[in-house]
Protein backbone atom coordinates (compact mmCIF):
# COMPACT_ATOMS: atom_id res chain seq x y z
CA UNK A 1 0.00 0.00 0.00
CA UNK A 2 2.89 2.29 0.62
CA UNK A 3 3.77 1.97 -3.31
CA UNK A 4 0.77 3.13 -4.28
CA UNK A 5 1.09 6.40 -1.84
CA UNK A 6 4.72 7.00 -3.24
CA UNK A 7 3.57 6.56 -6.55
CA UNK A 8 0.51 9.12 -6.08
CA UNK A 9 2.86 11.51 -4.21
CA UNK A 10 5.57 11.68 -6.93
CA UNK A 11 2.37 12.84 -9.86
CA UNK A 12 1.79 15.68 -6.99
CA UNK A 13 5.63 16.55 -6.61
CA UNK A 14 5.65 16.61 -10.49
CA UNK A 15 2.46 19.42 -10.32
CA UNK A 16 4.63 21.23 -8.01
CA UNK A 17 7.56 21.35 -9.92
CA UNK A 18 5.42 22.68 -12.23
CA UNK A 19 4.18 25.75 -10.65
CA UNK A 20 7.75 25.95 -9.61
CA UNK A 21 9.31 26.46 -13.06
CA UNK A 22 6.45 28.50 -14.25
CA UNK A 23 6.64 30.92 -10.86
CA UNK A 24 10.09 31.24 -12.01
CA UNK A 25 9.76 32.25 -15.70
CA UNK A 26 6.99 34.69 -14.61
CA UNK A 27 9.13 36.07 -11.76
CA UNK A 28 12.21 36.01 -14.44
CA UNK A 29 10.40 38.39 -16.69
CA UNK A 30 9.57 40.55 -14.18
CA UNK A 31 13.29 40.88 -13.23
CA UNK A 32 14.31 41.22 -16.46
CA UNK A 33 12.03 44.13 -16.86
CA UNK A 34 13.35 45.93 -14.14
CA UNK A 35 17.05 45.67 -15.22
CA UNK A 36 15.97 46.13 -18.58
CA UNK A 37 14.20 50.06 -17.10
CA UNK A 38 16.80 50.57 -14.60
CA UNK A 39 19.30 50.27 -17.24
CA UNK A 40 17.17 52.80 -19.73
CA UNK A 41 17.04 55.87 -16.85
CA UNK A 42 20.73 56.10 -17.19
CA UNK A 43 21.56 59.22 -17.67
CA UNK A 44 22.34 59.42 -21.63
CA UNK A 45 24.60 62.54 -21.14
CA UNK A 46 26.78 60.86 -17.95
CA UNK A 47 27.77 57.75 -20.59
CA UNK A 48 28.58 60.39 -23.71
CA UNK A 49 30.27 62.78 -21.33
CA UNK A 50 32.79 59.59 -20.45
CA UNK A 51 33.12 58.07 -23.70
CA UNK A 52 34.06 61.79 -24.49
CA UNK A 53 36.53 61.73 -21.87
CA UNK A 54 38.04 58.85 -23.46
CA UNK A 55 37.20 56.19 -21.13
CA UNK A 56 36.75 52.48 -22.75
CA UNK A 57 32.92 51.50 -22.99
CA UNK A 58 33.94 48.65 -20.61
CA UNK A 59 35.03 51.28 -17.89
CA UNK A 60 31.77 53.38 -18.75
CA UNK A 61 29.89 50.86 -17.76
CA UNK A 62 31.55 49.26 -14.61
CA UNK A 63 31.96 52.58 -12.92
CA UNK A 64 28.90 54.73 -14.51
CA UNK A 65 26.76 52.63 -15.43
CA UNK A 66 26.36 49.60 -12.99
CA UNK A 67 26.49 51.48 -10.04
CA UNK A 68 23.26 53.78 -11.15
CA UNK A 69 21.56 50.97 -12.30
CA UNK A 70 21.61 49.26 -9.24
CA UNK A 71 20.61 52.27 -7.10
CA UNK A 72 17.84 52.19 -9.47
CA UNK A 73 17.11 48.41 -8.98
CA UNK A 74 17.16 47.67 -5.59
CA UNK A 75 13.84 49.13 -4.00
CA UNK A 76 12.03 47.25 -7.26
CA UNK A 77 14.05 43.89 -7.08
CA UNK A 78 14.05 43.30 -3.41
CA UNK A 79 10.00 43.67 -3.74
CA UNK A 80 10.42 41.22 -6.33
CA UNK A 81 12.49 38.84 -4.19
CA UNK A 82 10.33 38.90 -1.64
CA UNK A 83 7.11 37.50 -4.10
CA UNK A 84 9.64 35.19 -5.04
CA UNK A 85 9.89 33.56 -1.64
CA UNK A 86 6.32 33.99 -0.80
CA UNK A 87 5.08 32.71 -3.83
CA UNK A 88 7.68 29.49 -3.64
CA UNK A 89 6.64 28.86 0.17
CA UNK A 90 2.93 28.85 -0.61
CA UNK A 91 3.25 26.30 -3.66
CA UNK A 92 5.01 23.77 -1.75
CA UNK A 93 2.33 24.74 1.42
CA UNK A 94 0.16 23.09 -1.16
CA UNK A 95 2.35 20.54 -1.86
CA UNK A 96 2.31 19.23 1.78
CA UNK A 97 -1.44 19.32 2.52
CA UNK A 98 -1.75 17.03 -1.00
CA UNK A 99 0.64 14.91 0.34
CA UNK A 100 -0.73 14.90 4.01
CA UNK A 101 -4.41 14.24 2.15
CA UNK A 102 -3.28 11.22 0.26
CA UNK A 103 -1.84 9.94 2.94
CA UNK A 104 -4.66 10.19 5.24
CA UNK A 105 -7.14 8.35 2.83
CA UNK A 106 -4.57 5.74 1.81
CA UNK A 107 -4.84 5.16 6.49
CA UNK A 108 -8.33 5.03 6.17
CA UNK A 109 -7.87 1.97 3.65
CA UNK A 110 -5.36 0.26 5.35
CA UNK A 111 -4.95 1.17 9.21
CA UNK A 112 -1.48 1.26 8.82
CA UNK A 113 -0.25 4.15 10.21
CA UNK A 114 2.79 4.57 10.52
CA UNK A 115 4.28 3.07 7.47
CA UNK A 116 2.24 5.57 5.47
CA UNK A 117 3.20 8.26 7.21
CA UNK A 118 7.41 7.57 6.97
CA UNK A 119 6.66 6.95 3.72
CA UNK A 120 4.89 11.06 3.46
CA UNK A 121 7.71 12.28 5.99
CA UNK A 122 10.30 10.98 2.92
CA UNK A 123 8.69 12.61 0.46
Amino acid sequence: QCQDFCRVSLTELSKVNEKLVGNRKGHGRVTAEIIRGALQSVPHGQIEAALACGISRWTVLRWIVAPITLRYVSPAYSTEAVLLVKSTALASLVTVWDVTGVAQQIIQRTYRTMEVFICAAAI
